[in-house]
């Protein structure tokens, strides 16, 4: 009988006591560990889910377990072993658990080998998913892709429009830095199983991003250099919340996009404040193509949370 690691264990003595000829012990096994690379493809969609594991550390631990051997290794991941001669075995995984897809390929490998399965279970659980962004993988990706679409429009949009004024530009960077703002409240509101400090500063970041858009509708904007230094602030608000947020989530879908769009978004915050603005024609063809790329990020990120979501479900 093993748990976890305790399964893998278990499996590696039985396929050695098999090889010395000793004898083919029953196994009951929770959730094992059977392979120390956590290579199976679908591991960072349940990732997501579980609220204790992760890969980075398991493939971590794995490492420190082998010691000399290949973490690849029939004696450290004995899914990569042989299941002919071993005895009964039942197997209970959770489908929350990080360990899920390899229990199931060791049940099909065992069975396809002649072992004997007795009972276990697959056990699904609807409780909500205490991960920091568990509720988030479920609900949020359509903000970002919301978001991503309306970054794309705009950077479009404020390209290509035809003798832009001041007035005008002012207009799509504030719709772009309200809708921004709503979205970054809405991933820090609801989620209340993120740490409170991160949600806090999405809160922060949305609200003083939602009050710049709303200064850029005013009227007598004073100059480029105001406009400049508004949609900059509100980008590099953004920017380091979704930074500080997006990479603290080590399992998160699509993190490297994520993160890849908070600093292209930090980037473009810096530049409007410090580049030197001279006409509201520059200021609509390098807002626009900050806006275009940061919103293809976006939306690769967003087509590959739900591909998670879909992955999990």
């Amino acid at each position: 009988m093993g748990d976890s690691a305790g399964g893998g264990m278990a499996v590696a003595v039985a396929q050695t006591l098999r090889d010395n000829g000793v004898g083919a012990p029953r196994l009951v096994l929770f959730a094992p560990w059977v392979d120390a690379t956590m290579s199976h493809e679908l591991v960072d969609a349940v990732a997501a889910r579980d609220p204790m594991l992760s890969v980075p550390r398991l493939v971590r631990a794995g490492e420190l377990y082998a010691g000399a051997l290949r973490t690849d290794h029939p004696l450290v991941s004995p899914i990569n072993g042989r299941f002919d001669g071993l005895g009964p075995m039942t197997i209970f995984v959770g489908t929350r658990d990080l360990l899920l897809h390899d229990s199931r390929r060791l049940r099909d490998l065992a069975s396809g080998a002649g072992v004997l399965l007795i009972g276990g279970s697959i056990v699904s659980s609807q409780a909500p998913s205490p991960t920091p962004f568990g509720g988030l993988i479920r609900k949020s990706w359509q903000v970002l892709l919301v978001l991503s679409i309306v970054e794309i429009v705009l950077g479009i949009v404020v390209m290509a429009w035809p003798g832009a004024t001041l007035r005008i530009v002012g207009v799509f960077f504030g719709i772009f830095l309200v809708v921004s703002g709503i979205s970054e409240c809405v991933v820090g509101l609801s989620t209340p199983l993120m740490s409170g400090s991160f949600r806090l500063l999405n809160v922060i970041a949305g609200v003083l991003s939602f009050i710049l858009g709303i200064l850029c509708f005013r009227d007598g904007l004073g100059s480029l250099a105001v406009l400049g230094v508004w949609v900059g602030a509100g980008w590099l608000m953004t920017g380091f919340s979704r930074l500080f947020t997006f990479g603290s989530l080590e399992s998160m879908p699509g993190r490297s996009w994520a993160i890849a769009g908070a600093v292209i978004t930090i980037l473009a915050g810096i530049m409007a404040i410090v580049y030197p603005i001279s006409s509201v024609v520059t200021l609509a063809l390098l807002g626009g193509i900050a806006l275009l790329v940061v919103g293809i990020v976006g939306l690769v990120h967003a087509i590959q949370w739900k591909s998670t979501v879909n992955a999990i479900r």
